[in-house]
């Protein structure tokens, strides 16, 4: 993020600016109040406004007006993934920049949405820009929403399934035998990330944007500070676990739906945390991070100031 003392005072003294309570504690980056703009102009909905399938389209509209096109230098290779729980396969796409090593680590990589909405398509360019910037072959996974009746586990079991996959095929996809593997996500992709790493040994890394590490019964003093802030809120992320607590029933409710049960934290790789400052999860973040290198893991910490929950799937406004 390109950040300088004169942006943020233009956006602490608008006084349209609808992060102006908050902006008298915080900074508040311009681009988030670009991105609130963006969100007006566009006339986004809450989604606890919204059924679940409008709330996708939404999502996906959102993502293509703000994030453009941007083409890849690489190649781009679609897989169905075979699995005994779906018709089909799980769909994969797999990112190899052209500037990728000889023996590139791997990420896989599970999509935000609250296990409800979002897509491959929705963080699509963020993952370009990272798979070209460093040389990552990145691993795409369009695993399963909820609800899903068949299978109520069904995105935390589509993971499992392709991370194995991907471990066992590592140079059918353009790595090597050597390649270090990892899992990542952002909000519900992270939560993801973290359950896989309790069912998958041997991964070497992973990256947790923003995960959504709580449950239904938590409180922090963020939810209390980002209540009704403009953008992703302490009531939108309510209604994500409202929703989701609906879908999956009581007996199946374990460490994997819910992060904060987990135990054995000392088997989770080393981890790379990232929080947005603005954001009514990350008091919760923060925990996690220190519950993990209580454990022993390897953690870095970072906090991205002055922005909102949701940030990296828009590098069309956040830069």
């Amino acid at each position: 993020l390109k950040d300088t003392s004169k942006q943020m005072a233009l956006a602490e003294q608008d006084h349209n600016n609808p992060w102006l309570n908050i902006s008298r504690k915080y900074h508040v980056h311009i681009e988030s109040l670009q991105y609130t703009n963006k969100c007006s102009e566009m006339q986004l909905k809450p989604n606890s406004e919204l059924s679940i399938q409008e709330a996708r389209s939404q999502a996906v509209q959102f993502s293509r007006t703000v994030n453009g096109n941007c083409p890849f230098v690489g190649s781009v290779k679609e897989f169905d993934i075979p699995t005994s729980n779906t018709e089909g396969g799980i769909p994969i796409t797999v990112y190899m920049p052209e500037c990728s090593p000889a023996v590139p680590a791997i990420l896989v990589y599970f999509h935000g949405g609250g296990l409800l909405i979002g897509s491959r398509e929705t963080n699509e360019r963020s993952l370009h820009d990272i798979s070209a910037k460093t040389g990552t072959i990145i691993v795409n996974v369009g695993y399963r929403l909820l609800p899903c009746p068949e299978d109520v586990l069904a995105p935390f079991n589509d993971a499992v399934n392709v991370t194995d996959w991907v471990m066992k095929n590592k140079e059918a996809i353009g790595g090597s035998s050597e390649s270090a593997v990892g899992v990542g996500g952002d909000n519900a992709g992270g939560h993801i990330a973290c359950s896989v790493t309790e069912d998958i040994e041997g991964l070497n890394f992973q990256i947790l944007i923003y995960p959504t590490v709580v449950n239904l019964s938590s409180h922090f003093e963020s939810y209390d500070e980002f209540l009704d802030i403009p953008v992703f809120n302490t009531t939108d992320l309510k209604w994500q676990l409202h929703l989701t607590n609906l879908h999956v029933s009581a007996e199946n409710n374990n460490s994997r739906t819910d992060i904060l049960a987990r135990e054995n934290l000392e088997s989770s790789p080393s981890t790379l945390m990232i929080a947005a400052q603005l954001d009514p999860l990350r008091d919760a973040i923060l925990l996690y991070a220190h519950k993990l290198d209580n454990a022993g893991v390897k953690v870095q910490t970072e906090i991205i100031d002055g922005v909102p929950h949701g940030f990296f799937s828009f590098p069309g406004i956040f830069r």
